[in-house]
């Protein structure tokens, strides 16, 4: 008989992470919502990162093996199709959660009041490759719902991610369908512009406190896909402008590439001064 669909899935899709895929794993078994199933995909690793995905007896937690690497787009997507809970957070395998982060971000997306919220994300923490606590980010000062076109809005003008990595968002899997996939195109706004797709069709609920870490190292997908930040989000802008749903305006494409390139000026410096103090 088939086990009955968990509440939230939790998806790490993975490549050549033993370093830190045990810190994420456990930091999903710990929360303190147990309704969830934890999804490992991993994307042929040529580490030892079966092995640690493999190593642990919850009955929670099941292991995809690719045949050969798919490449990140294509993985992130296996792990929206065989998700099986009717919540979705996708968790990047050196990122973690803090423990109350499941409870918290289901409690938002099950409360009946909620029903037009399309995705729910939080503050997390930006921690090292030994786990220091660098900086926080997050949305600033604000906590409840915000609409989602205002919400692209912003984001657009900041020339920046707003809504949140994937450690921090959590979403609707009823909101899937065919087009409803991560698009690898520009890769360091990949999340940014999946979040923008669905937050076409309902509101963001912003959570104050944090309840995620996002990992930046040495070896990160994000710090090296990061050295062409400006570039992929002015193509970005370009994507989304020419598209009539999202009601950009020349002043907010004109504000977003400027500061798009101004903050990947100021992310590499903040790498290269935070992998040098390691």
């Amino acid at each position: 008989m088939n086990n009955p669909a968990p509440l939230v899935s939790v998806c790490i899709p993975v490549f050549n992470c033993e370093q830190y895929l045990r810190f994420a794993i456990e930091s999903v078994l710990q929360q303190t919502l147990h309704d969830f199933e934890l999804v490992v995909i991993d994307n042929h690793s040529t580490d030892a990162t079966l092995q640690v995905a493999w190593s642990y007896g919850d009955p929670r937690v099941r292991v995809i093996e690719n045949d050969e690497n798919l490449g990140a787009e294509a993985n992130w997507n296996k792990a929206l199709g065989v998700a099986r809970g009717r919540l979705i957070k996708i968790l990047c395998a050196d990122d973690l959660l803090y423990p109350s982060c499941l409870e918290k971000q289901a409690g938002v997306l099950s409360d009946p009041r909620n029903a037009g919220v399309a995705l729910v994300t939080c503050r997390r923490d930006v921690i090292d490759g030994n786990g220091r606590v660098l900086m926080q980010r997050g949305l600033s000062n604000y906590h409840g719902r915000m609409a989602g076109l205002e919400l692209i809005r912003k984001s657009i003008r900041a020339g920046t991610n707003l809504v949140g990595e994937p450690a921090a968002v959590m979403l609707r899997r009823d909101l899937l369908d065919g087009s409803s996939r991560f698009d690898g195109a520009n890769p360091y706004v990949i999340d940014l512009d999946f979040w923008c797709r669905l937050l076409l069709d309902g509101d963001l609920y912003a959570i104050g406190n944090t309840l995620a870490a996002f990992r930046v190292s040495s070896g990160s997908w994000s710090v090296e896909v990061g050295r062409n930040q400006s570039r992929d989000f002015c193509r970005f802008i370009n994507k989304i402008a020419a598209q009539p749903a999202y009601r950009l305006t020349p002043v907010d494409k004109g504000l977003g590439k400027t500061r798009a390139v101004i903050n990947g000026i100021l992310r590499q410096i903040f790498y290269r001064v935070a992998l040098r103090q390691r």
